[in-house]
């Protein structure tokens, strides 16, 4: 390589104690081959400062300790704005990265989707290894295998589906989708407390979020390894609460036979609601007192005497009636729900009988950053924001996603710069 004159140039890198200044020498060559071998990994210049300072081959001009922490402002905050204003304002301006003053809404959106993408990829490769191998049959619930000692615990698994609004991306057209949410904990950090009425109630403790938003096949891998990870194959029992979706039957039956399935008292009471309105007309006073006199004999586990009131069996396959095409029919949701609704028993067991803790889910995972008013994402870009915020909001972001980025914030670049080379 033949180089011409040495240029000085100074550079800002935004750390967390602040802005790094620095002067970098540019050694330019002058020789066309080597400016073609410069050009193939996307240089102008030989910059010998920045390799003695380890800052060669930083992304964005920010160490990996800010990356993380404009990552955790962005994931919290209303918009990528407000964290540029706050960030500016507590470091100051710089003519930062691409030489502009100051930190752009952009700089902060490209850091924060960078570090999603390296969370996800290292996310995927954890959760193929371990469901590797994985079978239902080999499971024992109740063996504490490895766990002689420990006291018994429960591992509960909520999920749920709640839509957000995309734009186009790939295969995926624009409007309305369903990001898929689970939630899983156990007894062990779970505390008693008092509901309004002064009723004994268990209180979630620690939990772990799960976020898809590509669909149940991958949904359901990331519930699996989810499920090994906070001790499946320690339990004493496995429960799993849902709205009764057809998708959260099919985890159960192929992934965790071995599991209780619980209704979720709720969203049964509001399907009797639902079949009240049918038959005695929207809100009528009648259909209401029926509905919630229905629902007491059902909380009360008294779903044969339920099923067999002349409203309702008349929709059954003895009784003959068919329902109009749309219509619910309460009769077969009660018999096909049978083995997930004997509350009394659950409730002496001391097991919970309600999905909240997915329902709250939605709102602080999900909806407090990705579905503001005007918000409309790429799901690439809204998933890396939802494993982000499923980390923290798990207790999880030192443990893991600083640990990922710590150790793959430059080798993501440096594979980049080498698929960009010739051949």
């Amino acid at each position: 390589m033949i180089l011409g004159p040495v240029n000085r140039r100074p550079m800002h890198v935004l750390t967390t104690s602040g802005w790094l200044t620095y002067f970098r020498y540019v050694m330019c060559p002058e020789d066309q081959a080597s400016r073609d071998a410069l050009e193939a990994l996307n240089q102008t210049g030989v910059y010998p400062m920045d390799e003695f300072l380890g800052l060669d081959n930083i992304p964005f001009r920010a160490t990996s300790e800010m990356a993380l922490k404009i990552a955790r402002m962005s994931i919290m905050s209303e918009s990528y704005d407000a964290v540029a204003r706050q960030l500016e304002a507590e470091y100051g301006k710089k003519p930062f990265g691409n030489g502009k003053s100051g930190i752009s809404a952009d700089t902060v959106r490209n850091i924060t989707n960078y570090v999603g993408e390296l969370v996800l990829e290292a996310e995927d490769r954890l959760v193929k290894e371990k469901i590797e191998g994985y079978k239902p049959e080999n499971i024992q619930i109740g063996h504490r295998r490895g766990r002689p000692k420990k006291a018994p615990f429960i591992l509960y698994l909520m999920t749920d589906g709640a839509a957000y609004l995309a734009r186009e991306e790939g295969e995926i057209s624009a409007g309305w989708h369903e990001n898929k949410l689970g939630v899983i904990f156990t007894t062990e950090t779970m505390t008693t407390g008092k509901d309004k009425k002064g009723h004994i109630r268990p209180k979630i403790g620690e939990r772990e979020y799960i976020c898809d938003l590509y669909g149940v096949e991958t949904h359901r891998k990331h519930l699996l390894a989810a499920a090994l990870k906070n001790g499946l194959e320690q339990a004493d029992k496995m429960i799993i609460i849902g709205d009764g979706a057809e998708w959260i039957r099919l985890i159960k039956r192929d992934l965790f036979p071995f599991a209780q399935q619980i209704l979720d008292l709720t969203h049964l009471k509001q399907n009797v609601h639902k079949f009240a309105d049918q038959q005695f007309g929207t809100s009528s006073a009648k259909g209401s007192a029926w509905a919630d006199d229905i629902c007491e004999k059902l909380e009360n586990g008294k779903w044969k005497e339920v099923i067999n009131l002349p409203e309702i069996f008349q929709y059954s396959e003895e009784g003959g009636k068919v329902l109009e095409k749309g219509k619910f029919n309460l009769y077969n949701y009660i018999t096909s729900f049978k083995d997930c609704i004997d509350y009394p028993t659950y409730l002496e067991k001391g097991y919970l009988i309600g999905s909240g803790a997915v329902e709250s889910g939605h709102r602080t995972v999900m909806q407090r950053r990705i579905k503001q008013p005007g918000m409309r994402w790429l799901p690439s870009k809204a998933n890396g924001i939802l494993i982000l915020r499923a980390k923290l909001l798990s207790g999880l972001w030192d443990s893991e996603v600083a640990s990922i980025v710590s150790k793959n914030y430059r080798k993501k670049q440096k594979v980049r710069k080498k698929k960009n080379a010739p051949g």
